[in-house]
């Protein structure tokens, strides 16, 4: 920082130098001459006053961002969990935050929110100014393999009793889930019955299970659905 001033002085007097008309540098009146520089520097000073504090701001702040879920939200503040740990946000009117790239209140963030905080880092203390919020977390979910006899079957949800461990697993289905037959070809839904021997990959989302396949490992006759 003390670099930097003394380049700006140096800089900004050697202006003034040369702007002096030969006849000053020249004049034998050295207090004269010393009188007019100092009334020079100051003007010069004056005039760039702005661009040297808006310098030394720049060289002072620091662009940031950081993401994470919110783990606590209040009023005043927000924390969001960060890979270096939690990090506490100061509030305020100035602070913009976005869902779906609708302005929305501090109040409608909640805990599990993902969100992107944006600002800038002065001396150490991270400001925000903007909070863009996705909504639900980016964080990718686990994925399960069960293998199990089917014990109930209806349209949202399959259960499962698992081989081995012998527990009972409740899997949602949707328009996503995919039925496969034992080769691997697709079927329909109306096929899978009660007993049937099947293989469930799916999705896990804090314990909720939801299937993005399920295969028999019976053969099943039926035709493939359109």
């Amino acid at each position: 920082m003390i670099r930097t001033l003394l380049l700006i002085g140096t800089f900004l007097l050697s202006g003034v130098l040369l702007a002096l008309p030969a006849t000053a540098q020249d004049a034998s009146d050295s207090g004269r001459t010393n009188q007019e520089i100092k009334k020079r520097i100051d003007r010069v000073i004056e005039e760039k006053k702005q661009e040297v504090e808006g310098a030394l701001a720049e060289i002072n702040t620091k662009k940031r961002g950081f993401v994470g879920p919110i783990d606590r939200v209040s009023e005043t503040s927000l924390t969001i969990a960060t890979h270096k740990g939690p990090l506490v946000l100061p509030l305020s009117d100035e602070v913009v935050v976005r869902k779906a790239n609708k302005k929305i209140a501090i109040t409608d963030l909640s805990v599990g929110d993902f969100v992107i905080a944006l600002g800038i880092e002065t001396d150490g203390a991270f400001m925000p100014k903007f909070i863009l919020s996705t909504g639900s977390s980016e964080k990718p979910k686990d994925r399960v393999v069960l293998l199990g006899n089917l014990t109930q079957i209806d349209k949202s949800t399959v259960t499962l009793r698992t081989r081995g461990t012998d527990e009972t697993k409740e899997i949602t289905i949707g328009k996503t889930t995919e039925y496969q037959n034992a080769d691997g070809s697709k079927i329909a839904l109306k096929l899978l019955e009660e007993d049937l021997t099947i293989l469930v990959v799916a999705t896990d989302d804090e314990g909720e299970l939801t299937a993005t396949t399920i295969r028999s490992l019976a053969p099943l006759s039926g035709d493939e659905p359109s």
